[in-house]
């Protein structure tokens, strides 16, 4: 009889079978309940600690961005589209809020809870908010402005809500003046039952419009806009440029290298048209821009020009290296007078005089104060230094720093109104409450603070540039309504009173450490090394591959237009004086200039270290483009028919000036059969402007050898440049050689010895049969 399995027992035990149904129930539960179980929150506010997030969406006036206006936690994810900044007595409140789920909900509830009468102590406290540093405990957040219900939510749904009140909520009417913090919170309700919370912090700001606090001095803001032409032109200079520059389409000024290599763009004309606009709307906006731009920028309200072509005058006097001559930078490039000719010359004036503007990691040191104002600065400004402690009441943003070469005003962007600007859709809210805080700190004083709205849009570059400009619309539409804030001009901040006395700004100035090492600084050095090489590198094709030409061209041998073979359109200016084809030295002149022009780009007050080492691989561009324009084409396989044959090599020159070079072939020794094979070296080749010549190499090469060799060009000094081309050569058996002249006497022997072996069966076959004995039959 078969034995009954575990299996059957369970089946038929009723006692086995019941335990079996209830562990399989148990699993059952389990697989539910523990992946919500996992996805709970562990307190309240865990979806705001690290107040991170992608970035949400942006409706009229409406902003988001990363810290403040959208989190996720537990599978949701609130989004703030928009809500009312200020409250009056008026106004209402109103917050649109989309709501996202990677998870299927059951229900929930979307609340919004404020303090009507919570004061922040000081700006960190903002800070702190709004990233979810501060805890719950320190701000309470227990009053209710609103509720919205959430419907049931499959995975991947998203619903928005609105919560509106008129302005007779009883919140509302018992907030007091200033900034107050707001928290939306989402509580929903998962399948089996398990709460989730997940929320979002932000402000809402109760105006003093109506109060009697508005009767107080108002703060003064002044909007400061940079404008550089590493923004307008685009930070990488033109492939096809740089390509017309080295192969010699077209004669260039040389002194227009720069604006030759950094065209503008349909791109740039559109953004400089919004920019033109947005200024023309919004008359306190003040524009500060770089001299170079001033020809785009006719008819617009400049209030100052930069430094010529946004040099960073502060960290470049403050990065030592004896490769900073390489860079065309000099006292002539910085000077405030250079600036003011470009933009006289360009027929456009500023309001006042030239400002040297500073990065944002670069704190202005008094020799770097001592050197703008020799270079002709009388304003400055910072983005960092010259602040006070970050709980301390804030005051005009101004202070004047007596220096050996004269008084230097130091003009100090305010750190939490300019870096709340640092997403792509601008943080109103929270800037709205800075503004609002400032105001209540000392509402006695006559305070004017310094925007910079440059902050923003230095870090993202070229792509996002327009999409700011049009988010900037909202925010100033915004901004300058409100009823505490006074616009001020670029001319009130710098005439305006100092809080600090000058020697208490000379103290501010001899705190600030010069930078000798950190990210930006190697950056730097990496770039001024890479320059440094490539300036090398030029003058070494200048004197060992190139062929001076001292004729401006008229010689056949070194025409500047390469009329050997017509492939440059002719030019009536190639033979002028200051322009790339007048001859040869002209034309090296200019690659040097246009090196010098890209470095520039990106030692500029607005450049990052990622920016700053970007450009060094723009440098090497240039010589990378020089070397590709002498090619070698590309050689096919060689078979050997004999210990001694040439191999045909065309080189290609498509530079606007001869080229005298030489060809070096060597052969892989990986393998023993490669060491009978040996390339003649080339010397003296010389090719024609925009033309090629074909060059034999005679190939030595045992027979039944085989291997790869590598072709390559080579300066007059015999050191490779350029690409090598490679080719296989294969020794084949030559008939008249040595091997061949034995491998016939061989055959000859062979063929003589088969005769002979032949000859020698057949005589043995006929004696064999002559000695043959008849048989003896019987009987015979």
């Amino acid at each position: 009889m078969r034995p009954t399995s575990e299996a059957e027992k369970t089946l038929t035990d009723p006692r086995r079978r019941g335990n079996h149904s209830f562990r399989l129930l148990l699993a059952f539960l389990l697989a539910l309940v523990l992946p919500s179980a996992i996805a709970l929150p562990s307190q309240a506010f865990a979806a705001s600690q690290d107040g991170q997030g992608s970035q949400g969406s942006q409706s009229g006036t409406s902003y988001t961005n990363k810290s403040d206006y959208q989190t996720s936690s537990a599978g949701l994810t609130i989004t703030l589209i928009s809500s009312t900044p200020v409250v009056t007595a008026e106004s209402g409140f109103k917050a649109v809020i989309r709501i996202r789920t990677n998870r299927a909900i059951r229900s929930g509830t979307v609340e919004l809870f404020t303090n009507p009468t919570y004061l922040f102590p000081n700006s960190s406290s903002i800070s702190d908010w709004a990233s979810g540093k501060a805890d719950s405990s320190a701000i309470t957040t227990s009053q209710s402005l609103g509720t919205a219900t959430l419907p049931a939510m499959k995975t991947g749904d998203s619903r928005t809500v609105d919560i509106s009140l008129d302005s007779s909520q009883q919140t509302l009417t018992s907030m007091t003046w200033g900034a107050k913090p707001l928290l939306i919170s989402v509580k929903a309700v998962a399948p089996l039952g398990s709460q989730i919370t997940t929320t979002l912090r932000t402000f809402l700001t109760r105006s003093n419009a109506d109060r009697p606090e508005k009767d107080l001095p108002k703060l003064g803001l002044v909007f400061l806009l940079p404008v550089t032409s590493r923004l307008e032109q685009g930070q990488a200079p033109s492939s096809q440029a740089l390509r017309r520059l080295v192969q010699g389409e077209g004669a260039i000024a040389v002194k227009n290298l720069s604006a030759f290599l950094y065209p503008t763009s349909k791109e740039s004309k559109s953004r400089q048209e919004t920019l033109q606009k947005l200024a023309s709307d919004y008359s306190f906006l003040n524009l500060v821009a770089d001299p170079r731009l001033a020809g785009t920028l006719v008819g617009s309200k400049i209030s100052a020009f930069s430094q010529s072509d946004g040099l960073d005058i502060n960290t470049i006097s403050q990065v030592k290296s004896s490769s900073w001559p390489e860079t065309g930078i000099n006292e002539e490039t910085l000077k405030a007078q250079t600036s003011d000719d470009l933009a006289k010359r360009a027929g456009t004036k500023a309001a006042s005089s030239p400002i040297a503007l500073s990065n944002k990691t670069t704190a202005w040191t008094l020799d770097s104060l001592t050197q703008a104002r020799t270079l002709g600065y009388k304003t400055v400004l910072s983005q960092k230094g010259f602040s006070d402690l970050e709980d301390s009441t804030v005051h005009t943003d101004k202070v004047t720093v007596p220096t050996s070469a004269g008084d230097v005003t130091v003009l100090t962007a305010d750190r939490n109104l300019s870096s709340s600007h640092m997403d792509q859709a601008m943080s109103v809210n929270k800037t709205i409450a800075y503004s609002a805080f400032y105001e209540t700190q000392a509402p006695y004083e006559k305070r004017i603070l310094l925007v910079n709205l440059g902050t923003s849009w230095a870090d993202r570059g070229e792509g996002g540039y327009q999409a700011y400009l049009k988010s900037l619309r909202a925010f100033l539409g915004t901004v300058h309504n409100l009823p505490w804030v006074e616009t001020k001009q670029l001319t009130d901040l710098i005439a305006a009173d100092s809080h600090y006395s000058p020697d208490q700004a000379k103290t501010m100035a001899q705190a600030n450490e010069p930078v000798t090492e950190g990210t930006a600084v190697d950056a730097y050095r990496s770039a001024l090394a890479q320059l440094s090489k490539d300036k090398a590198n030029l003058r070494d094709f200048r004197d060992h591959v190139l062929v001076p030409s001292k004729n401006r061209g008229q010689s056949s041998s070194a025409n500047a237009q390469g009329l050997s073979k017509g492939n440059v359109r002719k030019d009536s200016q190639a033979t002028a004086p200051g322009y790339t084809l007048q001859n040869s030295d002209s034309w090296i002149s200019g690659l040097e200039k246009s090196l010098e022009a890209i470095a520039q780009r990106g030692f500029t007050w607005d450049a990052t270290p990622e920016s700053v080492s970007k450009q060094g691989e723009d440098i090497h561009a240039v010589i990378r483009a020089l070397a590709a324009a002498i090619q070698l084409n590309r050689v096919g396989s060689l078979n050997a028919v004999s210990d001694k044959v040439t191999l045909p090599v065309t080189i290609t020159n498509d530079l606007p000036f001869p080229i005298q070079v030489g060809l070096r072939g060597t052969v892989e020794k990986d393998v023993a059969q490669n060491l009978g094979i040996s390339l003649t070296p080339v010397d003296g080749i010389t090719v024609g402007a925009h033309d090629d010549q074909q060059v034999s190499m005679t190939v030595s090469v045992l027979s039944g050898r085989r291997g790869k060799a590598r072709i390559s060009l080579v300066d007059r000094r015999g050191k490779a440049f350029g690409t090598a081309s490679s080719t296989q050569i294969i020794g084949s058996f030559a008939v008249n050689g040595p091997v061949g002249y034995a491998i016939i006497a061989l055959a000859v022997v062979l063929g003589l010895l088969g005769a002979y072996r032949q000859t020698k069966r057949a005589l043995q076959g006929k004696t064999a049969a002559g000695n043959e004995t008849a048989p003896i039959r019987p009987g015979g």
